[in-house]
């Protein structure tokens, strides 16, 4: 790994934050609640097959216990021209923006998605 893309790495993860136990953003006064993260890789999938993929698990979500979803999506480093999954899946959050709360996305095209709360 050269020097600038660990540098990137290295602020990606200080940047993110998964935790258990503490308290999540959002929680009511004086109560913990714990993240129940669900993670969808979709390296090797077609653009197609990972939308049905980000939909499906954002369906099921919505209706269990699950509070957050890490889309791994990669840099499409594999791809011929412009890496696809990362529009793909902007797409699909995008039309179905009623099932979550809010995303963001890091350097490396991974998606954290907070769902809404019940």
């Amino acid at each position: 790994m050269q020097n600038s893309e660990k540098e990137r790495f290295i602020e990606a993860l200080n940047n993110t934050k998964f935790s258990y136990g503490e308290k999540f953003q959002g929680a009511e006064k004086g109560r913990k609640k714990r993240i129940k993260e669900k993670v969808l890789d979709l390296h090797g999938y077609t653009s197609a097959r990972a939308e049905e993929i980000v939909e499906t698990a954002l369906r099921n979500s919505k209706m269990s216990a699950v509070t957050q979803i890490k889309i791994v999506c990669g840099r499409g480093i594999h791809s011929d021209g412009a890496p696809v999954l990362r529009g793909s899946v902007e797409n699909v959050l995008n039309r179905m923006k009623s099932y979550f709360e809010k995303y963001s996305v890091d350097l490396n095209n991974n998606f954290t998605v907070i769902m809404r709360k019940k």
